[in-house]
């Protein structure tokens, strides 16, 4: 981990506790691995994928609470590490979620929209399920 060492080399005497924060593109157990033995602490964002999505989903297991500072977004601890991060660490997995209008939707292409559930997307974009006379039952 070049880039966490020389980082830390850079810091001047006395520090007492160091912290990091990386995005999403430093998102590997590696990182989290040397942090924890140079006791640092650190908060690493996680790459938005299928199985971290399926966690922060939740099925309402999670208490999620209002941020400071972030209008309609809310926090909650979920139960989620990849396979290769250490555990018994005392890592936790922090997930965000914020409500979006429908008419501030990203466009089809955003990466951001792919990770709304497309089951949300319809509901915000075409509003309701209303079956056809067709589907009513008789």
């Amino acid at each position: 981990m070049d880039i966490l060492d020389r980082s830390i080399a850079g810091l001047p005497e006395g520090v007492q506790q160091i912290r990091c924060r990386w995005d999403a593109g430093y998102f590997a157990g590696n990182l989290a691995k040397a942090c924890l033995e140079r006791n640092v602490e650190f908060a690493i964002g996680a790459k938005r994928t299928g199985k971290v999505m399926a966690a922060a989903a939740g099925l309402g297991r999670y208490t999620w609470i209002p941020t400071i500072g972030m209008e309609n977004t809310e926090i909650a601890v979920i139960d989620y590490l990849p396979g290769n991060w250490p555990k018994d660490e005392n890592i936790t997995c922090i997930a965000r979620r914020t409500r979006v209008a429908a008419g501030k939707i990203p466009t089809a292409r955003a990466r951001k929209r792919r990770t709304i559930s497309k089951h949300q997307l319809a509901l915000a974009l075409e509003g309701p399920y209303q079956p056809d006379s067709l589907e009513t039952a008789s």
